[in-house]
C-alpha cells in the first residue's frame, strides 16, 4: 500500500490537501480543525446511516462530496504514512489535528437518534483496526522497500500517539515487538522489511512499554486492565537480546543502517531500565 491521495475519492483529496497544508504550510490548527470538521457536523446532524447507537456518515462511493468520519481519520493515518518516523514535530502536528476532533463538543444528534456522538464515538480505534491490514507484504516487489517505510512511519505515529495521548494503545506495540519472535523473521528480507517498524516502539515509546511490564508484573491477576497482556519482563529481555544479536551480525546480510537501529533499540532499553 502507497499512501498518496491520486487514487482517492474527491472528499478524501480535499481532507488530505488541509493536512497538507497545516503540517507542511503551518495553515493554523483553529481553522485547519474546523474546515475538516464542520461538514461533516453538519452531516452528522442532517442524518446518515445509522447502526448501534452511532450515526455514521455517507460512504463517500455513495456521494463523493459527502463529508464522513471515517474518511477523516483514515485519511489522517494514511498522512501519517507519509511523515519520516524520526520527525517528530511533523507528527505531533498531526496528533494534535486528531486531538483537537477528540476535544470537540457534539454537535446535535439527529432527529430520532438523540443519543448518537459522532467525535466520542470508535471509529478513530476502528479506522486503526482497518489500517493494520496494510503491513507490507514480505515478499520482493516493487514497491516493498517504500512500503515499508511507510509502515514504519505509521508504527511510529502510534507510538507518539501512545506516548502523548492514550497509553493504552501500547498494545500495538507489544505485538509488533511479538513479531521478533516469529519464526519467519529470522534474517535477511523479511528482517530486513519488519525490524525498522518493530524498533521505532523502542525509540519512541519504549518507557511506556516497559512501565505497563513493570505493572503487570505487579498486577499479575489482572492481565486484561493492563496493555502489557501476556508480556513480562522475561519477553523484554528476549526483546532485547534479539536487538542485540541482530546488530551484532554483520553476516546476516542485513544493511547496516537496519542493525544500527536493532543496536539503539537495545541501547535505549538498557537505559530505560536504568532511569
Amino acid at each position: 500500500m502507497t499512501a498518496s491521495p491520486n487514487d482517492f475519492s474527491k472528499q478524501a483529496r480535499m481532507i488530505w490537501a488541509t493536512l497538507d497544508d497545516h503540517i507542511k504550510a503551518f495553515a493554523p490548527l483553529e481553522s485547519t480543525v474546523s474546515a475538516l470538521a464542520t461538514p461533516i457536523e453538519q452531516n452528522f446532524t442532517n442524518g446518515g446511516h445509522t447502526d448501534g447507537g452511532y450515526v455514521q456518515g455517507y460512504e463517500v462511493e455513495d456521494s463523493d462530496n459527502t463529508p464522513d468520519i471515517c474518511e477523516l481519520y483514515a485519511c489522517i493515518l494514511r498522512y501519517a504514512r507519509t511523515l519520516p518516523w524520526n520527525d517528530k514535530a511533523a507528527h505531533w502536528r498531526l496528533i494534535k489535528v486528531l486531538t483537537a476532533f477528540f476535544a470537540r463538543p457534539e454537535p446535535p444528534a439527529p432527529l430520532g437518534y438523540k443519543d448518537s456522538v459522532l467525535w466520542r464515538g470508535s471509529w478513530f480505534g476502528s479506522e486503526v483496526r482497518d489500517e493494520w491490514n496494510f503491513k507490507p507484504s514480505v515478499r520482493p516487489g516493487k514497491d516493498i522497500v517504500e512500503d515499508s517505510e511507510e509502515w514504519t512511519n505509521l508504527n511510529a505515529f502510534m507510538a507518539y500517539f501512545t506516548v502523548e495521548v492514550a497509553t493504552g494503545n501500547s498494545w500495538y506495540g507489544f505485538r509488533a515487538l511479538a513479531g521478533l519472535m516469529e519464526p519467519t523473521l529470522v534474517g535477511g528480507f523479511e528482517l530486513e522489511i519488519m525490524l525498522p517498524s518493530i524498533a521505532v516502539w523502542i525509540l519512541i515509546a519504549g518507557k511506556v512499554l516497559y512501565k505497563a511490564i513493570k505493572g503487570q508484573a505487579g498486577e499479575s491477576s489482572n492481565v486484561d486492565s493492563n496493555p502489557a497482556g501476556e508480556f513480562s519482563l522475561q519477553h523484554w529481555e528476549i526483546w532485547k537480546k534479539r536487538f542485540l544479536d541482530i546488530s551484532a551480525d554483520e553476516k546476516g546480510g542485513l544493511k547496516d543502517a537496519t542493525r544500527k537501529m536493532a543496536g539503539d533499540a537495545a541501547r535505549e532499553m538498557e537505559l530505560i531500565e536504568s532511569s
